[in-house]
């Protein structure tokens, strides 16, 4: 799941990536950059720091997220929220976390189609360039 530097030292991986975003998603209480590093240490069990989650933009703006969802909901009055047992947690928020994981990957996924359309749509205005050539088949993935 990791991928080790030149110098040694480990990189957040887009997988990574993913699951950490899903993590802010379904976070429901306090929120704070310590926090966040101390679970990802342990439900992640990958080390790192506040400068390195903060060039993430879609974890910096899911930590916005998060802290304001914490805010308004000590707002509530008490007893709005539903209590929910430790057996029931369990099943739930695997589930909650596989859809919230599903969910990141998609966007990032449609991300990823529109860079390559508006790639293509540049390669057709380019003269004598063919759209077949760019995506012909190399000799590197035939094998």
């Amino acid at each position: 799941m990791t991928v080790n530097n030149i110098d040694g030292r480990i990189k957040l991986t887009r997988k990574i990536e993913i699951k950490i975003v899903a993590l802010l998603r379904q976070w429901n209480s306090k929120i704070t950059w310590d926090l966040l590093i101390k679970r990802i240490k342990v439900e992640l069990d990958f080390e790192v720091t506040k400068p390195t989650l903060r060039k993430f933009i879609k974890i910096t703006k899911e930590f916005g997220n998060a802290k304001s969802r914490y805010n308004g909901a000590t707002n509530l009055p008490p007893g709005t929220a539903k209590q929910i047992g430790a057996g029931d947690v369990n099943y739930y928020e695997k589930y909650m976390k596989s859809l919230l994981e599903k969910e990141v990957m998609q966007e990032m996924l449609d991300e990823q189609y529109a860079l390559i359309e508006k790639m293509f749509k540049n390669a057709e205005e380019i003269p004598n360039l063919s759209i077949e050539r760019l995506i012909r088949e190399r000799p590197e993935d035939m094998a």
